[in-house]
């Protein structure tokens, strides 16, 4: 299960949320967040471009790369893959020859052996089969050289329709099937895990399976993006041939394949909801991990697609799905989460604070303002920032008499030290960063290299960016990265530049204000664990459960945890040893637990308190009260056999409360 801190977060009901009134608090309940080392979901991406053209990549939290590039593009990308591998990504490499050409098995093969006439049909396999493990060699030494650095390959088109077979007598297809499995085992001879793609028959082979337009699909004939309106209708009882949706979860999930299985699922920013429902789909199924992008995959470069999905936590009960209704459900230590498949909506047990969507337009989160002088060829019309725990993002919408095709747009003079005395010394500031906006629709951040007035800056690379054009009235939208601002002290000017020379220049402003949004399951743990309490360790049992939750130093406030247990009868909760005090109702205001019996079986548990530094609550059973409870309130306390839920699996329930009321503030 997963308890990826920056992950998870749930509200619970309305009326708990209402009648929630700080006791020593001095802001509204805070919701909690889960310690990422107890988390097994896998964020992939999947990105076939340039590595470096990815700008945000180094900002995105996530467990699995696969992408697309020959050895020497891996020389290339050595510096980006060091710093992903240092993180702890697993990198797998799409297979290219050397010349960078794609290399997927089904169509080589069909190359190489069925539409080849010379010599026998062994040596025609032999020679494919050593062609294939040669690409593998040479990643692998390439690995090796590089401190092991890859984690596998990634092995395309395993599917026997590529050349033009799918009955599992015909003699090519045991050919090829017999010749991938000694590939795959070559490969992990080599120190290499392999992630496969392809029919269901060679799922078991791999390390991981991809099942690709999971949910979400792309038709690259047309260019469309749309929801998969056949997934229950599905059927095939060939495994060497190629299916989706519920025909193949029946046959994943009756070898005992579901935990090795990535969905990818297709969609762009305009279909983002589409995204969002295979996510949800992916976890009530009971995937290892997900993936989404564009229908190109990133093979024209640019940032990374981000969507604003959250964890849900373990889940409690099997999945229920209801072809009649498009609906797949399952109750998770969060609540119950319901998606329809066939329209992409998706219904879940708890609320968030949206996060920035770099899309060039205003988001409701910015502070803005509108003071700035009138250029000879434009006017900045409004402005404003968005201050979070992981960016800084600034929104100019300006008017122009032609908006310029050639040099740059904009200028943004950030005084990250509030020191006018130091960095560059224009319109007041000391600018100690620069970004520059070019007409072609993208931006770099330089830091300051000169003293004074003279123009000297160094080149910090290109920074994520959107701009909307619509008539003379040009929108730019900018992602900085939170080391360029000190809450309270950086100022900053912005100006539009024509012909190289500023134009219309907005009055100074003070970044003053933090705004901390639900963190996603893409976003960092570190950067924002001081802002949210961490649950630590969890253990639970059929009659007992232990979580450890560590408190940001400095802040104070209750915290509402909400936890969906399945001890059948809760007759205690102790807070550091002390037992809190039982309330009848969900309206309770000072430190307390409410429970309540859910029609599945399971427990609802809510408790308010008003923490520590660290606080250790214990949830007691019936058998676990009676024995008093002393041993039960450490996790040393557990004998092996009682443990009946490993660690990882309902830590992901406890989550903060008040979600889509407290506005979260950086004091």
């Amino acid at each position: 299960m997963r308890l990826r801190i920056a992950l998870l977060t749930l509200a619970i009901s309305t009326a708990l949320l209402a009648s929630l009134a700080p006791a020593t608090a001095v802001s509204s309940p805070t919701p909690i967040a889960i310690d990422v080392s107890v988390t097994h979901f896998k964020r992939v991406i999947f990105y076939y471009g340039w590595l470096n053209t990815a700008r945000n990549l180094p900002t995105i939290s996530f467990d699995i790369l696969v992408f697309a590039g020959s050895v020497s593009n891996l020389s290339t990308w050595l510096s980006i893959l060091e710093e992903l591998h240092s993180k702890g990504v697993q990198l797998y490499v799409y297979l290219h020859d050397n010349s960078g050409n794609p290399i997927g098995l089904g169509e080589t093969f069909k190359t190489m052996v069925v539409d080849n006439s010379s010599g026998t049909l062994e040596q025609r396999v032999a020679y494919w089969k050593s062609f294939i493990e040669g690409l593998i060699r040479e990643y692998a030494a390439w690995s090796d050289s590089h401190g092991r650095i890859l984690t596998g390959v990634f092995l395309d088109e395993c599917d026997p329709s590529y050349f033009g077979y799918t009955n599992p007598s015909n003699t090519y297809v045991k050919e090829f099937s017999e010749a991938l499995k000694q590939i795959v085992s070559y490969a992990h001879s080599l120190g290499l895990k392999v992630f496969i793609n392809g029919v269901r028959a060679y799922a078991s082979l791999g390390d991981y399976y991809l099942w690709e337009d999971f949910v979400a699909t792309y038709n690259p004939s047309t260019g469309s993006y749309s929801l998969d309106t056949s997934f229950f209708t599905s059927s095939s009882t060939n495994p060497y041939q190629w299916v989706n949706g519920l025909a193949k979860y029946e046959y994943l999930k009756q070898h005992n394949l579901l935990s090795r299985t990535i969905a990818l699922s297709y969609a762009d920013p305009s279909h983002l909801s589409y995204a969002i429902a295979a996510y949800y789909a992916a976890r009530v199924l009971g995937l290892a991990g997900w993936a989404f992008a564009p229908g190109d995959i990133y093979a024209n470069g640019g940032d990374v697609l981000t969507a604003p999905v959250y964890e849900v936590g373990q889940p409690l009960t099997p999945p229920s799905i209801d072809p009649s209704a498009g609906t797949v459900s399952r109750l998770f230590t969060v609540g119950n989460v319901t998606v329809n498949i066939l329209s992409a909506s998706v219904k879940l047990p708890f609320s968030y604070v949206p996060g920035v969507q770099l899309d060039g337009y205003l988001d409701p989160c910015y502070t803005t303002f509108t003071s700035a002088s009138a250029g000879t060829y434009s006017k900045i019309a409004l402005y404003g920032y968005t201050a979070t725990p992981q960016h800084l993002y600034i929104f100019v919408e300006s008017t122009w008499s032609s908006i310029p095709t050639t040099d740059g747009v904009l200028h943004i003079y950030i005084d990250s030290d509030g020191d006018s005395s130091t960095g560059y010394s224009i319109y007041g500031i000391g600018a100690d960063y620069l970004v520059e906006v070019y007409a072609d629709g993208t931006a770099h951040l330089y830091n300051y290299s000169g003293s004074g007035t003279t123009w000297s800056w160094s080149d910090l690379g290109a920074i994520p960016i959107r701009e909307v054009a619509s008539g003379s009235t040009l929108r730019i939208e900018v992602e900085l990265p939170s080391t360029v601002y000190t809450l309270g002290k950086t100022r900053i000017v912005i100006a539009t530049v024509y012909s190289w020379n500023d134009d219309s220049v907005t009055s100074a402003f003070t970044v003053s204000r933090l705004y901390v949004p639900t963190p996603t399951i893409f976003d960092s743990y570190a950067a924002y664990s001081s802002y949210y309490p961490i649950v630590t360790r969890m253990a639970v049992s059929s009659s007992r459960a232990v979580i450890v939750l560590s408190v940001p130093s400095g802040k104070s406030y209750l915290v509402n945890c909400s936890v969906v247990l399945p001890i059948p009868d809760v007759r205690s909760v102790l807070k550091n040893g002390v037992p809190l005090k039982r309330f009848s109702t969900p309206s309770f205001s000072s430190e307390g637990w409410y429970s309540k019996k859910l029609a599945s079986g399971e427990t609802l548990v809510e408790v308010l308190v008003d923490p520590s530094t660290t606080v250790t609550l214990v949830v007691l059973g019936p058998s676990a009260a009676q024995a008093g409870g002393g041993a039960g309130s450490t996790l040393g306390g557990y004998a092996s056999s009682e443990m009946l839920y490993p660690l990882a699996i309902l830590a992901a329930a406890f989550v903060g409360v008040a979600l889509a009321l407290a506005r979260r503030r950086g004091a």
